[in-house]
């Protein structure tokens, strides 16, 4: 019984593919089913009702190839057109009917519109050639920027905006091909209105993610600032080990850092760090920091004025426990007891910024103790006075901040 059901069901579907493939390709049998649903009452009835039958759209299809040879070329053409594009098989009726028709002419209309669509795709092709060789260029100006510094970088952008009308465009398609990272960097310098208009001519899941990396950053450089802060409180010695090279900090983040700091206390900082190249760099990335905000530029020649004064403070401080260290302590004692009551004797260096760096005797004196060992110091401090004793003493027992 149950093979009876499936072939049954099997003839069924069968008899059903083959009705459905006479509906469709055979005119009278068409023309038969469609007589008898559009009996069928209710939407059924009324849609087969509404069917033309085969003679029906012969005729139809007549008329369109008679009025299609009966106006201009170029108005047949874009009638052709529209008939190919919105029914394939309609089209090739019409064009046999209008063989039939007026050979000659229809010959020569359909040259036309073959010609006229080599001519689309030529035009299409060289229009897709013109854009590839475009983003080859805008890719290559976007190597290029990359190569540059960050006020070069920025300095070429600023020209392109400047370039034409629609520089935006140009813009947003060099920054196309630009690491997101380096393109929050730029346009967070560019104007906003510019902003805006370079964001119209980028993908919108390109423009969500720039938003949010330029939201992380300014959090991230927030956080910078307040760290900066907290190490501007350390001592300047112990603070070169982590700030005297690249491990921990970027070159970037500590211009910014040593900014914080002021060219006073950076310099401080520096005169303990004994890599020049280093210096060079630091002083290098502060000077395109200030550049690319549009501050005065002198900070860097202040900090390394700073470093100077402190490095050359502390190699006449070296020279000088060199010496003493060979002097008998009571008269080591004596020479600190007059440098540390001279207090008149200050040494100061003014900075383009305004800060002063002073040395004075009394600080130099107390540099020069800590300088030897602890029996040294013991036996300098047991040749002074006891107020004077007691005041260094202090000063010596004051924690050096880390």
């Amino acid at each position: 019984m149950k093979k009876v059901i499936i072939a049954l069901l099997i003839s069924i579907l069968i008899i059903g593919a083959f009705a459905t493939l006479l509906y469709k390709t055979v005119a009278p049998f068409r023309d038969v089913v469609g007589a008898l649903l559009s009996n069928v009452p209710g939407s059924i009835g009324e849609h087969f009702s509404a069917l033309p039958t085969s003679e029906e759209t012969e005729a139809q299809v007549l008329r369109v190839a008679a009025y299609i040879l009966d106006i201009s070329a170029d108005r047949a053409i874009d009638k052709l057109n529209a008939i190919k594009s919105e029914d394939r098989a309609i089209y090739d009726r019409v064009v046999k009917a209008m063989l039939r028709a007026d050979p000659n002419k229809t010959e020569k209309l359909l040259k036309s519109l073959r010609e006229s669509a080599f001519e689309e795709n030529a035009l299409l092709g060289t229009l897709q050639k013109i854009d590839e060789e475009q983003d080859q260029l805008d890719k290559a100006r976007a190597e290029f920027i990359m190569s540059l510094n960050r006020v070069s970088a920025m300095d070429e952008i600023k020209s392109m905006l400047d370039e034409s009308p629609n520089a935006v465009q140009s813009v947003a398609a060099v920054l196309k091909h630009m690491p997101d990272q380096m393109v929050v960097d730029i346009l967070k310098r560019l104007r906003p209105t510019d902003v805006a208009a370079i964001y119209l001519e980028m993908p919108s899941k390109r423009v969500l993610d720039l938003k949010a990396m330029a939201e992380k950053s300014e959090i991230g450089e927030q956080e910078l600032l307040q760290t900066a802060t907290l190490l501007a409180t350390k001592s300047p010695k112990k603070l070169a080990q982590t700030l005297g090279n690249e491990d921990v900090y970027s070159i970037e983040q500590l211009a910014t850092i040593y900014q914080v700091f002021g060219a006073k206390f950076g310099g401080e900082v520096l005169s303990h760090v004994d890599d020049d190249e280093f210096v060079s760099k630091l002083a290098n990335a502060i000077v395109d920091s200030q550049k690319l905000e549009g501050e005065s530029d002198y900070f860097s020649d202040d900090l390394l004025k700073s470093l100077n004064i402190f490095r050359e403070y502390d190699d006449n401080l070296g020279e000088l426990v060199k010496i003493y260290n060979e002097v008998d302590e009571r008269k080591v004692a004596d020479i600190i007891k007059r440098l540390y009551w001279n207090s008149e004797n200050v040494k100061t260096y003014t900075l383009k910024n305004g800060e002063n760096v002073e040395i004075s005797d009394k600080a130099l004196a107390v540099d020069l103790l800590k300088s030897f060992s602890s029996k040294k110091i013991a036996t300098i401090l047991s040749y002074l006075d006891n107020s004077i004793s007691t005041d260094i003493s202090t000063k010596l027992a004051l924690p050096d901040l880390d």
